[in-house]
């Protein structure tokens, strides 16, 4: 009769005989309850319902606890018995597949509806960087989805070159503010900047090759405030590489003020961003080599239009010249 008075109460852990037949996983009968030391009252004084017998049976997953049935009082009166308690046993574990199949329907479903979304995440970052040839552009756009996905903080995205990492886009530090302006398509364009070697998710990322993520005491005192970090604030670091086939190309790093924010699904997410953005960085590069091409055979046509038209000019003025009449009768050798 007090049912809907119990529905989305927690009890207490490890009190009453509920809390028993968790800590032991077994079940429990025991009649005339409040004779017992184990039992808890409260929620008979918080309801008014008069509790005299409990059958408790645990519901286990193997050696894992998922949940607790337990029975208050017989209609007929009668106390619980052997048989009360064995077809308890036998209705929990029916009951205890059931909700684990149902638990692992919902994970599988849960998992495909995620799967789903980022692949609508990734065509959407794809169309991105696919609109747009530049370099700068295509790096900008990565370090925004990186960081929208991640929750990060603050983030570098860069590209390897013979003097280091060259930052080609920066957000939420103050650090590169000065050495990167945005130019007309939204894209930050990076004066030469190189990000400085201390920082520890990079170097072990340029080591290994992978992703890699370290936690990172702030500084203390009156020491430098950003030693190997863009935040001063900073609590950890994930250093992402770019690679095109073996060869890493760029690097993604962001910072967080939070000790644990990179789960393994949002590295995993972040690995398959990059590996987008090698293609849009390679697709970049390739369309900057044709371009300097045309420009190339479009100045060699220009100039060698030029130089042919010098001497032509000349040669076609005594032409001119020699079929009109105005010059001295062509001798022999000049015929």
């Amino acid at each position: 009769p007090v049912a809907n008075d119990l529905l989305g109460k927690r009890l207490p852990p490890g009190k009453g005989m509920v809390g028993r037949a968790i800590e032991t996983h077994r079940s429990i009968i025991a009649n005339d309850v409040r004779r017992s030391k184990e039992w808890f009252e409260q929620t008979d004084e918080q309801t008014g319902f008069k509790t005299q017998d409990l059958l408790v049976a645990p519901m286990m997953v193997k050696d894992r606890l998922i949940g607790v049935i337990e029975l208050v009082n017989k209609r007929n009166g009668q106390p619980f018995g052997a048989g009360d308690q064995e077809l308890l046993i036998t209705f929990t574990s029916q009951a205890t597949i059931a909700i684990e199949n149902a638990r692992l329907y919902t994970l599988t479903d849960q998992a495909l509806a995620e799967r789903v979304e980022e692949l609508s995440v990734m065509q959407r970052i794809d169309r991105e960087l696919n609109a747009s040839l530049d370099i700068s552009r295509a790096l900008t756009i990565t370090l925004e989805w990186a960081m929208r996905q991640s929750g990060a903080d603050a983030g570098i995205v860069g590209i390897m070159g013979e003097q280091g990492v060259q930052v080609m886009a920066a957000r939420g530090g103050s650090m590169f503010d000065a050495a990167l302006s945005v130019g007309e398509n939204g894209a930050q364009q990076a004066q030469a900047l190189l990000l400085p070697d201390k920082f520890p998710a990079l170097e072990l990322s340029q080591q290994s090759g992978m992703p890699e993520y370290v936690q990172i005491d702030p500084p203390s005192g009156d020491s430098d405030p950003h030693p190997g970090r863009i935040l001063a604030d900073a609590l950890c670091q994930l250093a992402v590489p770019i690679r095109r086939d073996v060869e890493v190309i760029g690097v993604i790093m962001l910072e967080s003020k939070s000790p644990e924010p990179f789960s393994d699904e949002i590295i995993e997410f972040l690995s398959r961003l990059s590996d987008h953005a090698s293609i849009a960085i390679a697709n970049a590069r390739l369309y900057g080599e044709v371009e300097s091409a045309n420009l190339a055979k479009s100045k060699f046509v220009s100039f060698v239009a030029h130089e042919l038209k010098n001497p032509m000019a000349s040669i076609k003025g005594y032409n001119e010249l020699i079929a009109k009449g105005m010059a001295e009768c062509a001798k022999e050798k000049q015929v």
